[in-house]
C-alpha cells in the first residue's frame, strides 16, 4: 500500500510539471501571438480582427471630412484651424504612395534647373520612358492549375527590368506557413558583404498558394519573363512555393483554418546593406519604380489606391541606421522584422508588393557604369526618390521647403474646409499660404550648411576594431588629413563668397517708424546674385541619430562635401 501510494504521488507530481510546462509553453506561445498580431493590427484590440483593420487606417479621409463638417464622433467641436490641419493632412497622405507624382514633381524639378530629364537619349535608362518599358514587362506568373478545377484565389504579377535582369512583384492571396523555414538560420559569422547569405533561406512549403508558378518559357513565358525569373534572387516564388489547394487558400484567407488574415497592402521589401547610404537608395529607389509599375495590382485588388502600406523587412539583417526611413514609409503601421517577429502560425497577405536591390538600380541612380565615367543625364527616377524621401520628413523640413512639397490645390480644400466651419479668411494658416501663393513676397535669404561629411571618428573606430587590414589603416590616415586641409579651404572660400553675394537693404525700426519716406537703393552690380548665406559645418554622421539629428542637418544643407577612397573630394 506504501509503495502503491508513493507512486501515485510521483506520478501525481510528474503530472503536475507537465502540466505547468504546457502552460508555459501556451502562455509564451499566446504572448507570442499577441505580440505579432498588435504589429500587424496595432490600431486594434487584441479581439478585434478581420476586415475592421483596414477599415481603421482606410477611413482617415473620411474621418477628416467628418472633422471638417464641425465636430467628431461623441466628440466635442473641433476648431477651424484643427479642421484646416486635419483636410490637410489627408490631402497630404494621398501623395505618399503616389508614384507618378513624384515622377512629375522631379521632371518639373529638373526642367527649372535647366536640365530634360526625359530627354531621348536619358529616358529609357534613367528616366519617364525607364518605368514605361519596366510596366510593358508586365508577366503573369502564376496561373490556374490544371489539377484544380476551381479559379484561383491567388495571384503573382511581375515585371521584367527593360534592360539586364530583375524584377519586382505583386501577390494576391499569399500564405506563409512557417516564418523559421522561411527565413532560415541568420548567417552567424558571416562577413556583412556576404549579402546573399542576409536574404530568407525559402525552404519548400514555406509559402503557400493555389495557382501554378511558371518560370520557363515552357510554361509560357517570354525568354525576357525567363530570365528575369532565373535571375531572381528571393525565394518567395521559387524553392518556398508550394501549391495549395484552392479551397484551403479561400478558408484560410477568410480566417479559417486558424490563420491569421492581413487585408492591409504589405510593403516586403529586402534590404542589400542597410548600414550603406548608397546601398539604401539603391533599394529606395527599386521601391519607388516598385510602387509605379505595381500599384494597379494593389488598387484593384484592395478596391482603392492605399494611403498606409505596411513594411515587411524581409532579410537577417539589423535595423541599421536607416531604420527610420522605413519606419516613416510604413507609418501608421509599425516595421514588421521578419527575423525579429515570428509569425504565430499560417498567415494569409491579401495583397503584397516586393521591392529588393537588384544590380541594375546601380545604373538608374543616374551614374555610368563605370566609376568615374561622367553621366550628361539627369536621373529623373533618383530625383523623384530624393523628393519623396523628404516629403517623408516634412515635419522636420524648414518652412520652405515643407510649402514646396505642399500642393496649392491641397491648400485650397483645406481653406474650403474651414469655410465650412464658418471662419473668416484671415484668421487662418491655410488661407494665407494660399493668398501668399497669389501675391509671392520676394524670396527670404536664407542660411544654408556647406557641410562635410567626416570619415575620421568611423575609421579610427574600424581601426581600433581590428575591422581594417593594413591599407586600409594606411588610408584612414590620409582620409583624416584630407579632411583637414579640405575644413580650411572650404571655410575660407564660405567667407569669400557670403563677402561677395549680394545684400538687399534692410530697413531699421526706427527708420520705419519715423514717418519720413525709406531712402531708394539701387540695388548692386559688383556682386554675386543670391539670397543665400553659407555656413561651413564638420559633421561626423556616424555619431548622429539619423532622425532627427542628420534629417534636420541634411535639410538645411545647400554643399555636401565628402572624402572618397582615393582619397579625393
Amino acid at each position: 500500500m506504501a509503495k502503491t501510494t508513493r507512486t501515485t504521488k510521483i506520478v501525481f507530481v510528474f503530472v503536475a510539471v507537465v502540466c505547468t510546462a504546457l502552460t508555459l509553453l501556451l502562455w509564451h506561445y499566446h504572448q507570442a501571438s499577441t505580440n505579432i498580431q498588435q504589429l500587424l493590427y496595432p490600431a486594434l484590440d487584441k479581439h478585434e480582427k478581420g476586415s475592421a483593420s483596414i477599415q481603421t487606417h482606410s477611413t482617415s479621409t473620411e474621418a477628416s471630412a467628418t472633422g471638417a463638417r464641425g465636430s467628431t464622433q461623441g466628440g466635442p467641436p473641433r476648431s477651424p484651424q484643427a479642421i484646416a490641419d486635419a483636410t490637410l493632412a489627408a490631402e497630404l497622405a494621398h501623395l505618399k504612395f503616389d508614384a507618378s507624382h513624384w515622377m512629375d514633381f522631379a521632371a518639373a524639378d529638373a526642367k527649372a534647373n535647366g536640365a530634360d530629364a526625359n530627354s531621348d537619349s536619358c529616358s529609357p535608362r534613367w528616366g519617364e520612358q525607364l518605368v514605361k518599358d519596366f510596366h510593358a514587362g508586365h508577366f503573369d506568373m502564376c496561373t490556374k492549375s490544371p489539377t484544380d478545377p476551381a479559379a484561383p484565389m491567388s495571384d503573382v504579377d511581375c515585371f521584367a527590368y527593360p534592360f539586364d535582369y530583375g524584377m519586382t512583384c505583386t501577390a494576391k492571396n499569399m500564405v506563409i506557413t512557417d516564418t523559421d523555414a522561411l527565413m532560415g538560420q541568420h548567417p552567424t559569422g558571416r562577413k556583412i558583404k556576404d549579402h546573399m547569405s542576409y536574404n530568407p533561406a525559402g525552404a519548400v512549403g514555406s509559402v503557400q498558394m493555389d495557382c501554378q508558378v511558371r518560370a520557363t518559357q515552357e510554361d509560357g513565358l517570354s525568354a525576357k519573363a525567363e530570365k528575369a525569373v532565373k535571375s531572381e534572387i528571393l525565394p518567395w516564388f521559387k524553392q518556398a512555393y508550394a501549391h495549395a489547394s484552392t479551397v484551403d487558400i479561400q478558408q484560410g484567407c477568410q480566417g479559417k483554418l486558424g490563420t491569421l488574415v492581413v487585408p492591409h497592402p504589405m510593403l516586403i521589401v529586402t534590404r542589400v546593406d542597410p548600414t550603406n547610404p548608397f546601398h539604401h537608395m539603391e533599394s529606395f529607389v527599386h521601391l519607388l519604380i516598385s510602387l509605379e509599375v505595381g500599384m494597379t495590382n494593389v488598387t484593384k485588388w484592395g478596391g482603392k489606391k492605399p494611403d498606409a502600406m505596411q513594411v515587411m523587412l524581409a532579410d537577417h539583417f539589423d535595423d541599421g541606421p536607416m531604420i527610420d526611413i522605413w519606419r516613416r514609409v510604413s507609418a501608421p503601421y509599425p516595421v514588421l522584422h521578419l527575423k525579429d517577429s515570428k509569425l504565430p502560425g499560417p498567415t494569409c497577405f491579401k495583397q503584397s508588393l516586393f521591392s529588393h536591390y537588384v544590380h541594375p538600380v546601380a545604373t538608374i541612380c543616374g551614374h555610368g557604369r563605370q566609376v568615374g565615367k561622367k553621366n550628361q543625364c539627369v536621373s529623373s527616377v533618383m530625383l523623384a526618390a530624393s523628393h519623396w524621401q523628404r516629403f517623408l520628413f516634412l515635419d522636420l523640413l524648414p518652412q520652405p521647403d515643407r510649402l514646396l512639397y505642399t500642393p496649392k490645390s491641397a491648400l485650397v480644400k483645406a481653406a474650403a474646409a474651414a469655410h465650412a466651419a464658418g471662419v473668416a479668411q484671415g484668421e487662418l494658416t491655410a488661407v494665407a499660404k494660399v493668398r501668399q501663393e497669389e501675391n509671392p513676397m520676394p524670396p527670404r535669404p536664407r542660411q544654408l550648411n556647406v557641410l562635410l561629411s567626416s570619415r575620421s571618428w568611423f575609421e579610427r573606430a574600424l581601426s581600433a576594431g581590428g575591422g581594417l587590414n593594413s591599407f586600409q589603416n594606411s588610408r584612414a590616415g590620409e582620409i583624416t588629413s584630407k579632411e583637414v586641409m579640405s575644413s580650411k579651404v572650404i571655410q575660407e572660400a564660405v567667407i569669400e563668397w557670403n563677402k561677395g553675394a549680394c545684400v538687399g537693404p534692410t530697413y531699421g525700426w526706427w527708420q520705419q517708424e519715423s514717418g519720413a519716406p525709406l531712402p531708394h537703393r539701387d540695388p548692386p552690380t559688383d556682386c554675386t546674385p543670391s539670397n543665400v548665406s553659407f555656413v561651413f559645418q564638420l559633421a561626423e554622421f556616424s555619431l548622429l541619430d539619423f532622425s532627427p539629428d542628420a534629417v534636420h542637418l541634411l535639410s538645411r544643407t545647400g554643399v555636401l562635401v565628402g572624402v572618397h577612397d582615393e582619397p579625393t573630394i
